[in-house]
């Protein structure tokens, strides 16, 4: 395995470990609390699926970041709990869907819904879990205007699109050899930084904020989304399989196009299904070996780092507060993490 580099930026911000504070670790629990209402509210067989998908919860990224949203702009990060709560629903439930499109055994270091309960129960399950950020969104804090809602729930409806397009780009990329980087950029800007981009966009509009506000923090949820799914397709060349919580050579397995790949093809004027037949023939690391000899995960790192970048560039038109540090540290954390 190949060791990431230095942190991005010594005088920056702490990773998200450093950063569970009182007021993160408030957040992640009134969203805990939520999520165990939400399933004890399911009637059977769903609550037991939906629990077992759910708890005890995984890193509750999205949902810090609606709260943090909202907090940013001065409002009350509790009227979004609701919300918040509702996006990880929804997050779980295209999980447990992506599992049955990849055949996926294990998710979070255990057996995925697909293979615990079967491929009908982790769709239908995750149609329950996707609708019901909707519901969420309708019951949020008395406080929070109708518009304000009608908005949020417009939101959630783009980021959920979106995401429904991204995987079918990366159905569509996967398997072949046709993925150069712009297809791949497009395809992650969709599968995985619409939800970033929708989970600070609707924070900020329970806020009441403006409509450049709203694209302000939704531009920086964007930028971090994609830094965080590039830093998500390095994993397996920078981690160990239990850290990764998954078999290291999955995506290879499965076809999918992940950055250091594309640019490994691209580097080593290669096809994609070159790295699969080296699997195949080798192991794991020699496929790593491959891809680090050509240059591409540093250049990957390089373009992850961009990313954050742009996104902590964004929170500067922000008011300085301690919410917009923490803003700030969630993007170095997507650099930063191991898992």
């Amino acid at each position: 395995m190949v060791s990431q580099p230095d942190s991005l930026d010594a005088a920056g911000p702490p990773p998200l470990a450093g950063l569970m504070d009182e007021v993160w670790q408030e957040y992640a629990e009134l969203v805990t609390q939520e999520l165990h209402s939400r399933c004890s509210a399911l009637a059977d067989p769903l609550d037991e699926i939906c629990g077992y998908a759910l708890l005890p919860p995984g890193k509750l990224l999205r949902p810090l970041l609606c709260l943090e949203s909202a907090n940013a702009l001065g409002a009350d990060p509790r009227i979004a709990v609701s919300a918040a709560a509702g996006l990880e629903l929804a997050h779980v439930g295209s999980l447990m869907q992506d599992d049955v499109i990849d055949s996926g055994l294990v998710r979070r270091g255990r057996p995925s819904v697909y293979a615990a309960f079967g491929v009908p129960a982790a769709i239908v399950s995750g149609d329950a879990l996707i609708s019901s950020l909707f519901d969420a969104l309708a019951r949020s804090d008395p406080a929070v205007a109708d518009r304000d809602v009608i908005r949020s729930v417009r939101h959630a409806a783009q980021a959920i699109c979106a995401m429904c397009h991204g995987q079918l780009l990366e159905d569509r990329l996967s398997g072949g050899d046709d993925c150069d980087l712009d297809a791949y950029q497009q395809m992650i800007r969709n599968k995985t930084a619409a939800a970033f981009r929708g989970s600070c966009e609707i924070g900020a509009t329970l806020a009441g904020a403006t409509a450049a506000e709203v694209a302000l923090l939704g531009d920086y949820g964007e930028q971090l989304g994609m830094a965080f799914q590039i830093r998500d397709d390095l994993l397996p060349f920078t981690e160990s399989e239990p850290d990764v919580g998954k078999p290291r050579a999955d995506d290879l397995a499965n076809g999918r196009p992940t950055l250091p790949l594309v640019l490994a093809a691209r580097a080593l004027r290669l096809p994609r299904s070159a790295f699969a037949d080296c699997y195949r023939n080798g192991t794991f690391d020699a496929v790593v070996a491959l891809v680090t000899d050509s240059g591409a995960l540093e250049r990957s790192w390089d373009m992850a780092r961009g990313h954050v970048a742009c996104a902590v560039q964004q929170l500067f038109s922000l008011p300085e507060s301690p919410s917009r540090d923490r803003l700030m540290s969630v993007a170095h954390y997507a650099m930063e993490r191991r898992v």
